[in-house]
């Protein structure tokens, strides 16, 4: 199976008689043992005979190789540094080039906060619907008790405790804002921190954000209901007068909750501290306490319904004092948590 028939060898058949005899060692081999051949003896002898040869070559190069005991140790020094391969000398690092920063204005700073914002309040509406419903429920409620006052002294005792109730219930509701500036307390941490924008900015778009779809919309819905069914002054100059005046006070209560949100962490403590502010600053609408019969550096803090220009430009500067008052307390803390 594995020769071709000229090459196969030929094996003595049977008929042969006795088997094969080795003439040198007198064994009798296989009938099918293959014949010994004299080129195949002659290579074995080639091979045994040069093993020594080879043997002695192999030991003869590794003592060679080996290093002699008898050399010195400056011979070892010498003959090793010469072995040893020299190390290149890496060329310099060339220098990074100065990054390029573009520059980012508070406006548009302003700008993208101020989308993010809108989009969170269109995704949740929660707070507005709540602001415009219990407002004008409210001012319902209140209208329906105080309808047809008479023009009397009592009449006019029934609508200045409803224009007291109207800045109580605004200035509590105005807490909210402690609330929301709490939620994000994580987010504007991190943000403000690495650089993705300014606390000015924060502060701009967290006002304007909470005034304009909480605070403005609620009065105006507020003053539409209350200011007609409490039978005030029917004219357009005197409706708009208590309508303008009314919102700068609620912008003015969110900003103050929003100052004493931000100086403490804990919600809890920032609406009982931004209450009891509220509540206090009622007392000095004259409804409560004779403005006349307080001490005299307290008057500074009343206000006079006989100069509506001047309490309008007060209140608007108390509001940007405290919008300055914000800034200035996120400004500092962060940059000295950097420092």
């Amino acid at each position: 199976f594995f020769f071709s028939p000229s090459t196969a060898p030929s094996l003595p058949s049977p008929a042969e008689g006795a088997p094969n005899v080795n003439a040198a060692t007198g064994a009798a081999s296989s009938p099918f043992a293959f014949p010994s051949s004299s080129r195949f003896a002659s290579s074995a002898d080639a091979v045994a005979g040069a093993a020594p040869n080879v043997k002695a070559g192999a030991a003869a190069a590794a003592a060679a190789a080996a290093p002699s005991s008898t050399s010195t140790p400056d011979a070892k020094a010498s003959s090793g540094s010469a072995s040893a391969p020299s190390t290149p000398t890496p060329p310099p690092r060339p220098e990074p080039a100065a990054k390029t920063l573009r520059h980012r204005s508070w406006i548009t700073e302003t700008r993208v906060l101020l989308g993010r914002a809108g989009r969170t309040i269109a995704r949740d509406p929660s707070l507005l619907v709540a602001h415009l419903l219990v407002a004008s429920m409210t001012a319902v409620v209140l209208g329906w008790l105080y309808l047809d006052s008479p023009k009397t002294l009592a009449g006019f005792q029934n609508r200045a405790g409803g224009i007291f109730f109207t800045l109580v219930f605004f200035g509590l509701g105005s807490t909210s804002a402690a609330d929301r500036l709490a939620a994000e307390s994580a987010t504007r941490a991190r943000e403000i921190q690495s650089g993705y924008h300014g606390a000015g900015s924060y502060v701009l778009s967290a006002l304007v954000t909470d005034v304009a779809c909480l605070r403005a919309p609620a009065a105006a819905a507020y003053a539409l209901v209350f200011y007609f069914l409490m039978g005030l002054k029917a004219e357009a100059s005197a409706f708009f007068t208590f309508l303008g005046v009314l919102e700068l006070f609620v912008v003015c209560t969110a900003a103050m909750s929003s100052l004493v949100s931000l100086c403490f962490d804990v919600p809890a403590v920032a609406n009982l501290i931004a209450t009891s502010l509220q509540l206090l600053g009622a007392m000095f609408g004259g409804f409560l306490v004779s403005i006349q019969n307080v001490a005299p550096y307290l008057n500074t803090f009343a206000l006079n319904p006989r100069n509506v220009p001047r309490d309008a430009a007060a209140i608007a500067g108390i509001f940007a004092a405290l919008a300055v008052a914000c800034w200035a307390r996120l400004h500092l803390r962060y940059a000295t948590q950097r420092s």
